[in-house]
């Protein structure tokens, strides 16, 4: 028999940055929070991102609203970092032409955002560079930072959650765990769990309003001499962004662009097509990386979800009501999640209850989240031929000589 666990105050599904962030309001306004996620915290898109924190200059048309909410957000992520931002952190952005320089930052003086001299341009194609107020951390750390200094912090529980279904006060779920399935009933949810959030949604509900897609990241180990932080915001080569981490004294970039692939596509055809692409612009405008003997490479696939009507350049949030107390939220961009859920968390009512099971029987027998290390760290390195021009056939571009794994 399934036992049955119901949890009287919130239950929120997906501990990436949106339900970590949410869960620690809720739990520290006094409500009785339990977080759910099948992976651990920090997984998911969280996990697998760049952690670039945008404050508009890589989009064509921004409004003024859109860059103060990136302004907030960037605000909340800086002072979580604790320090003051090392230089090498801030970007620095390429342009084709200048031409295309001063036509943009024309623009963005109207709307006020500051830039500098890059000097002397790192980048080879591109006829000029710019730094600006835009850099780059890793979310994983900021967020365990956040969440150890944090006195009140919600339940947790590592579950997938399936067959969600809205009833009057609430509604009912089957957590899957490695222990057993049990059925958790609780009379608030909230669903954050980034592309998984489709399959939750009760039927009749808006679900048009999510959409997901497939981009991919690269990972390169050198320590040849190229910006730590950086944007082309080139159409022709469709551009191109990286952030650096460092583990171990060695030195990784995650660098991707912005091509990506709706959710259908063949995954092989598309990490093959996504490869061809980037290859160019990493040869064109990183000479010193791309034709470093020493490099190692890696590729993984980043899924997202995000919300964007097409009226809007930054990729926008939502956040709404289904069925009787269950919510959908989804942060839009990494850098406006902090900003978005305390706006969501302003509008949501104050919730007062205490866990209880309607069987006597406690959570405590499942096992609770843990910390997840970010993806990246996890991916096989190779050479440079390895990745990008092994023989190609039906499975495409599958490294056939594995010489380095991060550990």
């Amino acid at each position: 028999m399934v036992e049955r666990i119901s949890w009287q105050g919130t239950i929120i599904v997906g501990a990436g940055v949106s339900g970590i962030l949410l869960s620690l309001h809720l739990a520290n306004r006094g409500e009785n929070v339990l977080l759910v996620d099948q992976q651990g915290l920090g997984g998911g898109q969280t996990g697998h991102c760049h952690g670039y924190i945008h404050r508009g200059y890589i989009y064509e048309r921004i409004t003024k609203a859109e860059i103060e909410l990136l302004a907030r957000g960037a605000a909340w992520w800086e002072a979580a970092v604790g320090h003051s931002l090392d230089e090498r952190f801030r970007s620095v952005l390429g342009f084709d032409t200048h031409e295309v320089k001063d036509s943009v930052t024309m623009s963005w003086a109207d709307a006020g955002l500051a830039t500098g001299e890059a000097a002397p341009n790192p980048f080879s194609y591109e006829q000029s560079a710019m730094t600006v107020d835009e850099w780059s951390m890793t979310p994983v750390q900021v967020l365990e930072r956040e969440w150890n200094k944090q006195p009140l912090k919600p339940s947790t529980v590592t579950a997938r959650i399936a067959q969600l279904q809205p009833h009057d006060g609430g509604a009912t779920a089957i957590a899957q765990t490695p222990q057993g399935n049990f059925s958790l009933t609780g009379d608030r949810w909230i669903i954050t769990a980034g592309t998984e959030s489709t399959s939750l949604i009760p039927r009749g509900s808006p679900s048009s309003v999510l959409g997901s897609r497939m981009s991919f990241m690269v990972v390169a180990r050198s320590q040849s001499l190229y910006p730590d932080t950086f944007c082309l915001r080139t159409s022709a080569a469709r551009g191109m962004f990286g952030c650096s981490r460092e583990l171990r004294g060695q030195r990784y970039s995650l660098i991707s662009n912005y091509v990506s692939f709706g959710r259908d596509v063949d995954h092989g055809i598309a990490r093959w097509s996504w490869l061809q692409d980037i290859q160019h612009t990493l040869a064109r405008s990183l000479p010193h990386l791309w034709e470093d003997p020493e490099a190692l490479w890696g590729v993984y696939r980043a899924p997202k979800a995000e919300v964007n009507d097409g009226s809007m350049a930054v990729p926008s949030g939502t956040a709404w009501e289904t069925s009787n107390q269950v919510y959908i939220f989804s942060p839009g961009k990494l850098t406006t999640a902090p900003a978005l859920v305390e706006d969501f968390i302003g509008k949501l009512p104050l919730h007062e209850g205490t866990p209880a099971s309607n069987d006597g029987e406690s959570l405590g027998r499942y096992s609770p989240l843990s910390w997840l290390p970010e993806l990246w760290t996890q991916i096989p390195l190779v050479s440079r031929f390895a990745l990008f021009g092994a023989e190609r056939g039906d499975h495409l571009v599958e490294a056939r000589h594995r010489i380095g794994v991060l550990q």
